[in-house]
């Protein structure tokens, strides 16, 4: 399935890209794209005390799937280079964001299935309402997953689908250049 699988969702990542209006994270590694936009949702709390609330500008960010692919193909496996290729693209992230070349931000947001991954990294992670729109995302991922990463995993480590958040002060200290 992966060969076929690639050669389908490859275009459609490019294609889904382009309507999002993602923005690709320059100066890293190049695996990472931005868009912006409001916060649609409830109010999201953060252990640093700051508060997302319905209209805060939020960075939402996604992985390039078939680029993180080709860029591990070029390193090791991926279990040990990708900690390391995400540390290297929110550092970019976090300098583009000092220099003002990002637009104004409260926090940066996503969904993953990878909350482990996430948590090193230094995000807040809270578990996804059980919706249907959740249940689909969370499917989609791991058909993305299956796709650009077999790595002969089964079901047996299927993982709850997660949102994470940092705030922008948090992303530029703890990737931020002095």
């Amino acid at each position: 399935m992966s060969v076929l699988a690639r050669f389908i969702l490859t275009p459609w990542e490019k294609l889904y890209s382009r309507i999002a209006r993602e923005r690709t994270v320059t100066g890293g590694p190049g695996i990472g794209a931005v868009s912006l936009h409001p916060h649609h949702g409830a109010p999201v709390s953060l252990s640093d005390g700051s508060v997302i609330s319905a209209g805060d500008q939020i960075l939402e960010l996604h992985l390039i799937n078939y680029r993180l692919r080709e860029v591990m193909q070029l390193g090791d496996s991926l279990a040990s280079n990708e900690l390391t290729l995400l540390r290297q693209e929110y550092a970019a992230l976090a300098r583009l964001a000092q220099c003002g070349e990002i637009p104004d931000f409260k926090a940066v947001y996503g969904m993953t299935l990878l909350s482990p991954l996430v948590r090193r990294l230094g995000f807040e992670v809270f578990p996804a309402p059980p919706t249907l729109g959740n249940r689909l995302i969370a499917a989609w991922q791991d058909v993305l997953r299956r796709a650009f990463y077999s790595t002969g995993r089964t079901g047996k480590n299927k993982r709850s689908l997660v949102i994470y958040w940092m705030p922008k002060a948090t992303l530029i200290d703890l990737f931020g250049s002095a």
